[in-house]
């Protein structure tokens, strides 16, 4: 775990500093679902109503996934890193990107399985309450950032932290820079 003596929970940054990214994040998602709303044919209203949403939002979020930053946290100058503030694996930030999406994933899977065997009703509800809970421990996970360690629970459960590219860095190349990949 970080300590403030190392200097990685200064250079952490918490939900303040994260929720102008969201919101940057969150509009582009809204605007690219109402685009899809009205690109598709209202033949696909099943389609629209259910599968693009969740598409676009596990999609978009896709590039944190890869590359540490969505693009509101790129615009933003910030990234996604490992809790002592080195660059993060693809692996850990996959790992953050499931726990942190689990809403849109698992509703996704509910609906591809409803879409394969329309019978699966019962599943679908199923699916989509977990879906439901998920999104409401990943909505409440967030506000732990706002605490001194500075992480959602998909942070800690994934052992990362956001920094600014600058701070991340900076870690980065300095004289104990690991080799290779980290994390």
């Amino acid at each position: 775990m970080a300590t403030s003596e190392g200097g990685e929970l200064d250079k952490r940054v918490g939900g303040g500093g994260r929720l102008f990214p969201l919101t940057i994040d969150l509009l582009c998602v809204g605007f690219i679902t109402a685009l899809m709303f009205v690109i598709l044919p209202s033949s696909a209203d099943y389609l629209a109503l259910f599968v693009a949403p969740a598409a676009v939002f596990a999609l978009y979020f896709l590039g944190e996934g890869i590359a540490g930053a969505s693009p509101g946290k790129w615009l933003a100058g910030l990234q996604v890193g490992t809790a002592e503030c080195q660059r993060a694996g693809r692996g850990r930030l996959l790992r953050r990107y499931v726990l942190k999406n689990l809403c849109p994933l698992v509703y996704l899977l509910g609906v591809l399985l409803d879409l394969v065997d329309p019978g699966t009703t019962g599943l679908f509800v199923i699916v989509w309450s977990v879906a439901f809970t998920a999104g409401v421990a990943v909505f409440f996970g967030f506000v732990l950032a706002f605490d001194e360690q500075k992480q959602a629970w998909h942070d800690r459960a994934s052992d990362t932290a956001v920094f600014r590219k600058a701070d991340l860095s900076s870690a980065l190349h300095g004289e104990n820079a690991p080799l290779g990949r980290a994390g």
